[in-house]
């Protein structure tokens, strides 16, 4: 496995997914890279009959810094051990959406908990399941 077993590309198991609010995607793939020190996330998904992606990452270090999502807010990504790898994202101080990423021992599958931050405070949680598939 190696270092960062969480690097490679991953595709979704929707049946054994759970959002606490709306539905998982009908199928999904996530690819994380790390290349000197900064770590790049890209997600494809199809939803409702309509495919999406997105991109994003920065420096591996667990120090926040400006990002290019919402206005002032920051972001970090953290390597916790080679099985797993966090990220959070800050706004005036409070976070408002917090990721951790965990491979399985046998390095065959990663659960993703996703905590966000609604706009009344409260917190809305979902866990996906992904198959290693490179």
């Amino acid at each position: 496995m190696g270092e960062r077993s969480y690097e490679g590309a991953w595709d979704l198991v929707p049946e054994l997914c759970f959002y606490e609010v709306g539905n998982a995607p009908e199928r999904a793939r996530y690819e994380i890279i790390v290349r000197n020190n900064e770590v790049h996330f890209t997600i494809s998904w199809l939803q409702n009959g309509r495919e999406d992606s997105l991109a994003f990452g920065g420096p591996i270090d667990g120090r926040l810094r400006p990002s290019d999502g919402p206005p002032d807010s920051r972001v970090s990504y953290t390597h916790i051990n080679a099985q797993t790898l966090d990220s959070s994202v800050v706004v005036d101080n409070v976070e408002v959406a917090y990721a951790r990423r965990r491979v399985s021992d046998d390095g065959s599958l990663m659960a993703v908990l996703q905590v966000n931050k609604a706009p009344d405070g409260s917190s809305v949680r979902l866990t996906q399941l992904y198959r290693r598939s490179d």
